[in-house]
């Protein structure tokens, strides 16, 4: 009886062993990439809901945290990254300084090391969620000729999608593009698998009044915190208005994470296209053919989320 007893409990031990193995390997690995400046005053907070959500998220295995300028200055990203870690107890996840502007595309710096360090350590394992300027994602990939074949897709935010002479109002909102166009060239041509929550996606999720009093009172996680650095700038956009047609914040960067943890939300468009750099269409895709087979598009920008209630059934439960 003993002997059957000690062999059951060496059976169990296995199998809680293996499955726990198993469901360690079916994480995403990933390294988000952010120009964060959620709590700062006059400054957008969508990277910061998008990390919160991350750090929420049990089906990532977050290998660390990039930080470049963008919506603030690279100290003040870097510094805000890493007191959201510490604030919520993720602070022993890595969280790396990188470019401080444009002219730092191709300097090393210790975040454009680290994504390359580690995609080359984990090759066909490591996404790179990329909602910041893509300078650090550029430069780690201009490192190493062996870092782009190594990265197993980029999921980013960023740009607008037009026809060659045409670009919507819109296109002026983003920064992610527009900020080091050289940039965003090198990282989606460089044959990485490449998936864009542009613009025109982005908003269709608008946090209306309604969505944010929600929002700040029913968070599961980091309630306070949450409405304490996310106050100033929904009072601002609440009472300014993003563009016209959009009646509230569009959480940008949040979509992308979205994407990348539920891609059957949306569906796919894969295009042949180019980032141009002329006028006003500076942050803009031009594409030249859409809706192709996988394997024939340049990237994939999905062309509308089929399911919008999934979405902030999501939201809700993981910010």
């Amino acid at each position: 009886m003993l002997k059957m007893q000690k062999a059951l409990v060496l059976g169990l031990s296995i199998m809680f062993l293996v499955s726990f193995s198993a469901g360690a390997s079916d994480k995403i690995k990933v390294i988000i990439d952010t120009d964060i400046a959620m709590g700062y005053r006059n400054h957008d907070v969508d990277d910061g809901l998008a990390l919160l959500i991350a750090l929420n998220s049990p089906e990532l295995e977050i290998l660390g945290v990039t930080a470049s300028w963008g919506n603030h200055k690279q100290s003040k990203t870097f510094a805000k990254a890493k007191e959201i870690l510490e604030l919520t107890g993720h602070g022993d996840i890595p969280c790396f300084s990188g470019a401080g502007g444009y002219k730092d595309l191709g300097r090393e710096t210790p975040a454009s090391k680290f994504i390359a360090e580690t995609v080359l350590e984990k090759p066909g394992e490591v996404t790179l969620l990329v909602i910041g300027t893509q300078t650090n994602v550029a430069t780690a990939i201009m490192s190493d000729p062996k870092v782009a074949p190594a990265v197993r897709q980029v999921v980013c935010m960023g740009g607008t999608l037009a026809p060659p002479g045409k670009w919507p109002y819109w296109a002026v909102l983003d920064l992610n593009f527009g900020a080091n166009v050289k940039a965003a060239r090198t990282v989606m041509s460089s044959g990485v698998p490449f998936h864009l929550a542009h613009s025109a996606l982005c908003i269709e999720t608008i946090i209306t009044p309604e969505r944010y009093k929600r929002m700040i009172e029913t968070a599961p996680y980091q309630r306070e915190l949450l409405a304490e650095q996310t106050r100033s700038w929904f009072r601002l956009r609440f009472l300014v208005g993003p563009a016209p047609g959009i009646e509230g914040v569009v959480p940008w960067d949040v979509t992308a994470l979205a994407y990348l943890l539920h891609p059957e939300w949306f569906e796919d468009n894969w295009i042949h296209g180019e980032i141009d750099n002329k006028g006003w269409g500076y942050k803009t895709v031009r594409v030249y053919e859409e809706g192709l087979p996988e394997g024939q598009g340049d990237f994939n920008a999905p062309s509308r989320l089929v399911d919008e209630e999934a979405f902030w059934e999501w939201f809700f439960k993981r910010i």
